[in-house]
């Protein structure tokens, strides 16, 4: 995948490991980085499982009683707006969408889920494993490359939820995704705050994963110079060693640690301004 190589995703991390993160560097070099991330055989096969009882245990419920895990994902309101100004297809590209559960989820919220074309960019493996679990499903794709994508495409949003860390060069990739004219730029679980960017590890099963926590004003100012307003922010609660809990981050000095991460939402500045 296109400026992404292997990662981890979310916060399931060695019950043996007291900390998450360690470690802080200025780049993805100077870290330890060590294992296969994402992509190791104890966490991919524990997702498809998790996700297709998710899909088993939705598929005997009616619509209205359906278990709806949006979390603070905002993805399902954003869409559902869309859907009601526009008698298209709302097309989604989710960059970092592993095999499928913000879909699964989303699809799930919609009155009108079949009024979605919906993109996930991923590795090849995570892609593979997706693609087998949603075989029969004609609005979801997986695509391992950018280059896989017709470059006349427009995409309504491109969504990053828990992912655009484990970029190293991520300018270079908001820049390429630019290039679709997406109306919306949402991040989910974005690891922002008012320090400076640097640098950490994360321990993820048996690899160490570099991942960037960014300074958010920084961030937002990098959408401002390529013509996105920022309008909209929250606070993201993350499920850590099974429940919900500030981020354990006493290990790093005072003014690096975050105690939450935050949903960010950019929207496409009117061409007349």
């Amino acid at each position: 995948m296109d400026c992404l190589c292997s990662r981890g995703k979310g916060y399931i991390v060695d019950l043996n490991n007291k900390y998450i993160w360690e470690g802080t560097y200025k780049s993805f070099s100077e870290c330890p980085g060590a294992g296969k991330g994402y992509e190791a055989t104890s966490a991919s096969q524990r997702y498809v499982d998790q996700l297709k009882k998710f899909l088993l245990d939705n598929s005997s419920l009616e619509k209205d009683i359906i278990l709806k895990r949006h979390r603070d994902n905002h993805l399902p309101v954003l869409v559902a707006t869309l859907q009601a100004q526009l008698s298209r297809p709302i097309r989604i590209l989710d960059f970092g969408g592993g095999i499928g559960f913000t879909y699964a989820v989303l699809s799930q919220c919609l009155t009108d889920s079949a009024n979605i074309d919906y993109t996930i960019l991923d590795t090849e493996e995570v892609c593979k494993a997706g693609a087998d679990v949603f075989k029969n499903n004609k609005n979801l794709k997986f695509v391992k490359s950018i280059s896989e994508i017709n470059v006349n495409t427009n995409y309504d949003v491109i969504h990053f939820g828990s992912s655009i860390h484990y970029v190293e060069k991520w300018k270079e990739l908001i820049s390429k995704l630019n290039g679709f004219s997406p109306k919306f730029f949402l991040f989910t679980d974005f690891l922002g705050g008012s320090f400076e960017d640097f640098v950490t590890t994360q321990n993820y099963y048996e690899s160490k994963i570099p991942v960037w926590f960014f300074n958010l004003n920084n961030f937002k100012s990098f959408f401002k110079d390529i013509g996105y307003n920022f309008s909209f922010q929250s606070t993201y609660h993350p499920t850590i060693f099974g429940k919900e809990q500030d981020m354990p981050m006493d290990n790093f000095p005072e003014d690096q640690r975050l105690k939450n991460s935050v949903n960010i939402l950019f929207c496409k500045k009117p061409e007349n301004k």
